[in-house]
């Protein structure tokens, strides 16, 4: 049906109905569009926020105790005693010393799994784990397969070339049993003449750091991401997640697939002492991930209520438009009347001039006509 065909009072419905649609679409779209940046800007705040909670985390769980005691261990007396010694006083000097390191180890059950002092010619003097002194020594520079006891020669190797003082890093090391864990060191100033006289190194559990990681969510579900130096992954959500690994981005410069979200670290956590010569970005790199189906989940809600923004524009829309057109078409709609009554003869027909604006001058106008035209035909009669 062409719009020339409708009556008035339908195009203006029409019309002012399809300006009231036009409106709902754009203040739907910019609702949308405005709710989608809404929650990517929230999923980021929350990974920023996630991400330093976790290097705090970091620092007080493992930074913190872990400098603390090394320091502690690397400066003692009884330890320097024992370094010292020869023959018969080694025996003498060694409980004191060993003692102190069972008083460490057992001090964060969780957190060491061993303690070592090993002298500058790289023998294993002392060994605590499990809360229990251990006397199977060799020498960490003995060639080996085991890969704690590589890294263990390693880290050592690093040390006798640090200044003394200083604590360096090994890791991670991959175990059996899925946990992970890393070697901190410090190099150790000789006792009497300065230079390096040694290392004391911990073997640091890291199971409390990764469990409090995949703890963070994020609507209700895990986003959190670790991987080892060599991009390994260590920690990643439960499988039956829908996630987006980020691991083949974070290791190269492929753009992030469209729709994902990706938040980084730069570094890991750092090791925050200013004698310390790196820092965890060695070990570790944290990520919050979001795949594109999770942030479609997301904005399911806000489709919903777009909807709902929607319908109800359009039906405010449609009652306006019918009062307006209703209030519009029913002057011209007398005033039609009116004039086909004057057409058949009743000179008397007058309609309203109370209706406002053009049509109150337009009503005038045609009473004004009927008027005229009544006394001209009475007085054609007349004559």
């Amino acid at each position: 049906m062409r719009l020339r065909n409708l009556s008035i009072f339908s195009r203006l419905l029409v019309s002012i109905a399809g300006a009231g649609l036009l409106v709902a679409i754009i203040s739907g779209v910019s609702h949308y569009l405005f709710a989608s940046r809404l929650i990517q800007e929230s999923v980021k705040n929350q990974m920023e926020t996630a991400l330093q909670g976790s290097l705090a985390h970091f620092d007080k769980t493992y930074t913190l105790p872990v400098s603390g005691d090394l320091r502690v261990l690397e400066s003692s007396s009884v330890v320097n005693d024992l370094l010292m010694s020869f023959g018969a006083d080694v025996y003498l000097n060694k409980p004191a010393a060993e003692r102190l390191f069972l008083s460490v180890a057992k001090s964060r059950p969780n957190l060491y799994s061993s303690i070592r002092l090993i002298s500058a010619d790289g023998q294993e003097r002392i060994i605590v784990s499990g809360g229990k002194r251990k006397r199977n020594y060799r020498s960490i520079l003995q060639p080996s397969d085991n890969n704690f006891e590589q890294k263990l020669a390693r880290l050592f190797s690093r040390l006798s070339k640090a200044k003394p003082g200083h604590i360096l890093f090994e890791g991670l090391l991959a175990h059996e049993d899925k946990t992970f864990s890393f070697l901190a060191g410090i190099s150790k100033r000789e006792p009497e003449i300065g230079g390096f006289g040694g290392a004391v190194v911990v073997h640091v559990n890291l199971t409390e750091y990764l469990t409090y990681l995949s703890n963070f969510q994020i609507f209700e579900q895990s986003m959190t991401w670790a991987f080892d130096q060599t991009g390994n992954r260590i920690l990643a959500p439960p499988p039956e997640q829908v996630a987006f690994d980020p691991g083949p981005y974070l290791f190269s410069r492929k753009p992030v697939p469209k729709g994902a979200l990706l938040y980084a670290s730069g570094r890991g956590p750092k090791w925050t002492n200013e004698q310390t010569s790196s820092n965890m970005s060695d070990l570790l790199r944290i990520a919050f991930s979001m795949s594109p189906q999770q942030f479609s989940t997301q904005l399911r809600g806000a489709g919903l209520i777009t909807i709902l923004v929607v319908f109800v524009i359009v039906l405010v829309a449609s009652v306006i438009a019918f009062l307006v057109a209703r209030q519009l078409a029913s002057p011209i709609k007398v005033l039609s009347q009116m004039t086909t009554s004057v057409a058949q003869g009743n000179l008397e027909a007058r309609v309203p001039e109370d209706w406002g604006g053009e049509l109150a001058q337009l009503g005038a106008a045609f009473n004004h006509m009927v008027h005229t035209l009544r006394d001209t035909t009475f007085s054609k009669a007349y004559v």
